[in-house]
């Protein structure tokens, strides 16, 4: 009796600290998506569900690496500076995040949007690959992501793809691998990619 309860009380504890968070892409206006797309602008907006969000504030991280090492790390959204500011007072939390890919001029640039505030205009090199740079998140074929609250939760890689056998590059084989984000480029041999975390501290 005594370890159902401990057992109960475990698994209810852990739903606790979960969260969900599943993306929705562009805006409503399909004209507007052709104008974004024509300008090789992605805008994804990230929505959070779970009672563990309360209480807590956003920190959006970009990590670059070359050669498979962290060679640069940007707070996008600085929620531990920002706190008064930043904290999330309900079990609901969302914002967009806006990219820029110039695969001509080597330019990627962000931009963070929420109703309350935006963050995170910058702008970073890329490097010439022949296949160019794409923006990929880490869903795959599913819907909704479950993640505990303490992780670091991977949204985004601006990658370059993996080369097959046939010549052909993938991009989607390399996000959709079971390897840690960070682990991508010495695992598919990348050069250089981008990554993009939140953590909710």
């Amino acid at each position: 009796m005594y370890l159902w309860m401990w057992v109960a009380a475990g698994l209810s504890f852990c739903r606790a600290q979960e969260i969900k968070m599943r993306v929705d892409f562009g805006v409503e206006e399909k004209v507007i998506n052709h104008i974004l797309d024509f300008q090789n602008i992605t805008i994804e907006n990230f929505k959070f569900k779970g009672e563990a969000l309360k209480g807590k504030t956003p920190v959006v991280i970009l990590k670059e690496f070359e050669k498979g090492e962290l060679v640069k790390t940007d707070t996008l959204l600085n929620g531990i500076r920002d706190r008064a500011f930043l904290e999330i007072d309900s079990s609901y939390y969302e914002f967009r995040f806006f990219s820029e890919l110039d695969n001509e001029n080597l330019k990627f640039r962000t931009w963070i949007r929420n109703a309350r505030f935006g963050a995170g205009r910058r702008q970073y090199a890329l490097q010439k690959d022949k296949f160019g740079y794409a923006m990929k998140d880490f869903f795959a074929d599913k819907k909704v992501l479950t993640y505990d609250i303490a992780q670091t939760i991977p949204l985004l890689a601006m990658i370059t793809p993996h080369e097959q056998k046939n010549g052909w590059g993938s991009y989607c084989e390399v996000v959709q691998a079971n390897v840690k984000p960070e682990d991508l480029g010495k695992h598919f041999g990348i050069p250089h990619y981008f990554l993009v975390t939140v953590s909710f501290l």
